[in-house]
């Protein structure tokens, strides 16, 4: 979505810190490892969303509440140091197209619809068999 240079590369770290345990176990030589910068902006979110998704365990969180909570984010990083290494290009931008904004907004955008899709697949009252799914399994089995 972002194409500035500057702002991507800014999404990736060049060293190995604490957070990085399970990327380091995991690559192979393949996998990208995450700036700190990225990481505390998922961190702050998951602070702010995971008391919804606990307390909403059968019904998750709607689109409204959803938004509330991106536009609460944004607004705590828009005058924090996250992303302020390059806050030199930021200057050159009209405040509408702001990179920073838009690359903490990306972030934010993308880390709920994962963070919301693994809720709802982890979720065990969702889990449970729909009728087609019985009725295959019946018929499968009947004649064994």
């Amino acid at each position: 979505m972002i194409k500035c240079k500057i702002y991507v590369n800014s999404l990736y770290s060049t060293k190995e810190m604490w957070f990085h345990k399970l990327v380091t176990i995991r690559d192979m030589g393949g996998l990208c490892y995450a700036s700190e910068n990225l990481f505390s902006v998922c961190l702050k979110f998951e602070t702010v969303i995971k008391p919804h998704l606990n307390k909403n365990s059968t019904h998750f969180v709607n689109n409204q509440v959803i938004e509330r909570l991106k536009c609460n984010i944004l607004k705590t990083f828009l005058n924090s140091n996250v992303f302020d290494s390059i806050s030199e290009h930021s200057k050159d931008q009209a405040p509408a197209f702001n990179h920073r904004v838009h690359l903490i907004k990306t972030i934010i955008d993308k880390y709920t619809t994962v963070r919301l899709h693994s809720a709802y697949k982890n979720n065990p009252e969702i889990k449970k068999l729909s009728k087609r799914q019985k009725r295959n399994k019946l018929n499968l089995f009947e004649g064994v």
